[in-house]
């Protein structure tokens, strides 16, 4: 099953033309058809685009206010959000979930509409990301995903991670959420990659982390985590990620460390030349605002 091409998946939310084919019969039919099959169906009509969210039983249904979270959010930036109606594989099982419940999709729409709302529209118009998988117990390669994971145009978001801000340096959901966002952008370009390892300290090469990390998870000068380490793409994406949700912390940070300062200006140049509406703009403005939720 495969929840990006909508084979057992209910479109939680979206606009109309990304509807499963199947929800759009007339409602009443699709009412009696699945009120004859099932009473612990429910459905909701929200929205203007007059999507339809489905839950097994009422026990299952997330609250109102979070499908409409939910909705202006996929209107807002013009991706499909869907919730899978059964456990899902893909890839030949190399990326699988089960779908999520409900609680922790009302605790994970106002993180999902803070985090991913920062972006500009243009920017999801422009990125590979058009279906964003509501999901728990996501695994990727055998392993469990710490949050998210992107693949072939769907963001999977393990809302089982999504929990209350603890502080603007320890949320490591919503990295995990930019951290995906920003590997579905970042391209796969040796130029910009040698460019990017000139500014690491001499002599430095990226490797693998030892399992377990031997000594400890040290992080040397010039890069945010010890995960930055391990490869030019992880580098950078870990970078952007805690630009995004630490920022304040990040330019503090950057202030005594030039060459994390050299990383940020370049990741800064790369992101607004493809994505013009992300310029200096963007992060004055956009990001100083913190978060609540």
């Amino acid at each position: 099953m495969d929840p990006g091409d909508g084979v057992g998946v209910r479109s939680v939310l979206g606009a109309p033309d990304h509807l499963d084919p199947t929800l759009r019969v007339p409602l009443s039919s699709l009412i009696r058809r699945r009120v004859a099959r099932s009473f612990a169906v429910v459905m909701t009509i929200i929205g203007a685009s007059g999507s339809v969210a489905m839950a097994q039983g009422t026990i299952d249904a997330p609250k109102p206010e979070t499908i409409a979270t939910l909705d202006a959010l996929s209107k807002k930036c013009g991706f499909t959000i869907k919730r899978p109606d059964a456990p899902f594989s893909r890839d030949g099982g190399t990326i699988s979930g089960d779908p999520p419940i409900a609680s922790e999709i009302d605790a994970a729409a106002p993180i999902l509409d803070s985090e991913l709302g920062k972006y500009p529209r243009e920017f999801w118009r422009r990125c590979s990301l058009t279906f964003v998988v509501l999901s728990r117990n996501l695994h990727g390669a055998k392993k469990r995903m710490a949050g998210a994971f992107a693949e072939d145009g769907r963001l999977y978001v393990d809302v089982a991670f999504a929990k209350p801000r603890r502080g603007a340096d320890d949320d490591d959901f919503r990295i995990t959420l930019h951290h995906e966002i920003f590997h579905a952008i970042d391209s796969a370009d040796e130029a910009n990659d040698a460019e990017w390892s000139k500014l690491n300290p001499t002599g430095f090469t990226y490797a693998p982390l030892s399992d377990p990390p031997k000594g400890g998870l040290k992080c040397p000068h010039g890069f945010v985590t010890a995960y930055a380490t391990t490869s030019v793409r992880e580098d950078r994406a870990e970078t952007f990620a805690r630009l995004i949700v630490c920022h304040v912390g990040m330019e503090s940070r950057a202030t005594d460390d030039p060459i994390l300062r050299s990383k940020i200006a370049l990741l800064k140049r790369f992101v607004g030349e493809h994505h013009p509406k992300m310029g200096e703009e963007f992060w004055s403005a956009v990001l100083v605002t913190v978060s609540r939720v």
